[in-house]
């Protein structure tokens, strides 16, 4: 996926001066802008005019304002990925949530699933995210929410973390495992946090194959903003049947996630117009397309996967952590 030199061959304009939603267009589906059929593809129709250029004085900036606010339009009030509330709560059922429980959420990004969990089962959540950014945003929307207590969210760094043990009832991890490089050592403290009987929800991105890489894969690991260090399923499972936690769902929600990126995406794009108004926004919605369109490709063509784990730890299992 990329942009082009300075002008097109035949007459057509370069690419910076094709107007925003048909570039992203063109991005979404695979069009090479540099290619003159491609882009006569894209320009067709005669929508042509001038738009702002995501290569201009703007540069994109993560997790800026305008980042967040362009991010919540694609996705929702609160989310950075896809996921609707009733999506979510379909997600969460086997954990089968009510207010005397405690749920630790690693990688909460803005909060919002700790909120939608809040909120509808009263139950009282510890949130926790990596990047500052998201945790001062994150916390002002718990606090606009009234669900400040309910519903914090708090900065940790996953790689020392050191949870207070015995504490939850739950932990619950959505799309945060695969960019922590020690799994093991973190998995290690959530299992300690685990009261007995407790319950691990994991959804994160997964490998198909490990140690079978091939360009869409490749092009998703070099072009995600962390370094990435996704595990297998039959990891995943190995290390929770090791703790004496019961795997009882290892579901591929594949197909589902990736049908709601493409949906949220044509949505958006349906709703932007010709010209991107604030060069910042046509940046960040350069940046997002292209890193989306790199998950969807590595989903459909690179062995990438995403999976639904579920495991509950015996109600008397006192062993230790050794992951």
């Amino acid at each position: 996926m990329g942009s082009a030199g300075s002008a097109a061959k035949g007459g057509l304009p370069p690419p910076d001066r094709i107007p925003l939603r048909q570039r992203l267009k063109a991005w979404w589906e695979g069009y090479e802008l540099s290619d003159e059929g491609a882009l006569g593809a894209v320009v067709e129709g005669g929508e042509a005019g001038a738009a702002a250029s995501a290569n201009g004085a703007h540069a994109f900036v993560p997790w800026s304002d305008c980042h967040l606010e362009v991010m919540q339009s694609v996705w929702g009030p609160g989310m950075l990925g896809p996921g609707e509330d009733d999506y979510i709560l379909h997600l969460v059922k086997p954990l089968g949530l009510n207010p005397a429980m405690s749920v630790l959420e690693v990688g909460a990004r803005l909060g919002g699933v700790a909120r939608i969990m809040a909120k509808t089962f009263g139950v009282w959540v510890t949130a926790l995210e990596q990047e500052v950014k998201l945790v001062k945003a994150g916390a002002g929307l718990s606090e606009a929410a009234g669900l400040e207590k309910k519903a914090p969210v708090s900065v940790f760094d996953p790689e020392v973390y050191e949870p207070k043990p015995r504490a939850y009832d739950a932990i619950v991890s959505m799309g945060f495992l695969y960019r922590v490089k020690h799994k093991a050592r973190l998995l290690e403290a959530l299992d300690l946090a685990l009261k007995a009987g407790g319950q691990v929800l994991i959804i994160d991105y997964v490998l198909a194959k490990p140690g079978q890489e091939n360009e869409p894969l490749q092009a998703w690991i070099e072009g995600e903003a962390n370094e990435v260090a996704p595990w297998s399923v039959a990891q995943y499972t190995r290390a929770l049947t090791e703790r004496g936690l019961e795997v009882r769902i290892t579901e591929d929600i594949t197909d589902t996630i990736r049908g709601k990126i493409v949906n949220c995406w044509a949505d958006h794009m349906a709703a932007v117009g010709n010209e991107a108004g604030d060069p910042r926004i046509a940046a960040t919605l350069v940046h997002e397309v292209e890193l989306w369109t790199r998950r969807v490709q590595a989903l459909q063509h690179g062995g990438l996967r995403i999976c639904r784990l579920y495991a509950r730890k015996q109600a008397g299992s006192n062993l230790l952590s050794d992951w």
